[in-house]
């Protein structure tokens, strides 16, 4: 259960947005990279097949109607659960308001105050490392990760070309990738050198 709430939950460090929203600066959304959609198209198609195979076998395999009806209902749900919570959980775009980054996602939108990030570079993405909770091209790569050269550190990743690493005062770190990286990356290193109150 507990890698369950941290695949879903707001990385130490970021904040849940509140009902007062600071005032959007800028504005990126997310674009798929060549993997994240062959995957996601992969793993859909590979459910919906094992589902029709599981619902075809229910129905002609089980003699008790019950039995089978129950079958089919948990397999879809399961499906269903698996594909609608990834995506509500992958990130959908990245935004820069007054106070820091906020990582946009359908459930549990997060932000990451300016105040915390000590450096903010482009990286290149490495297969070498774990995933220790996280998604693994399903809708992106997103949820914590063990990478070399980086250490642990909080993806939100859809294109592995656009990754821009946030490093924190507290050893947190996040990967980020907006859909136009060098112009947020220049307008997020603008808005972190800008004196705070």
């Amino acid at each position: 259960m507990s890698g369950f709430v941290s695949f879903c939950r707001i990385p130490p460090g970021g904040l849940p947005l509140g009902s007062s929203r600071s005032l959007t600066l800028h504005r990126s959304g997310v674009k798929y990279d060549p993997l994240v959609r062959s995957i996601t198209m992969a793993f859909g198609v590979g459910l919906i097949a094992l589902n029709i195979f599981i619902i075809y076998a229910a129905l002609t395999q089980i003699p008790h109607p019950f039995l089978a009806s129950l079958l089919v209902t948990m397999t879809v749900m399961l499906t269903l659960g698996v594909l609608l919570g990834t995506y509500l959980f992958s990130p959908r775009g990245f935004e820069l308001s007054l106070r820091g980054i906020i990582v946009k996602r359908h459930l549990r939108s997060f932000e990451i105050p300016y105040e915390e990030i000590i450096e903010a570079k482009r990286v290149k993405w490495t297969w070498k490392g774990i995933r220790l909770c996280a998604s693994g091209g399903l809708y992106g790569f997103f949820g914590l990760f063990y990478l070399k050269g980086i250490g642990k550190v909080w993806a939100y990743v859809t294109s592995r070309d656009d990754i821009i690493l946030l490093r924190t005062k507290r050893g947190i770190q996040y990967m980020l990738s907006p859909e136009d990286p060098e112009v947020f990356l220049e307008k997020l290193n603008t808005l972190i050198r800008m004196p705070r109150k």
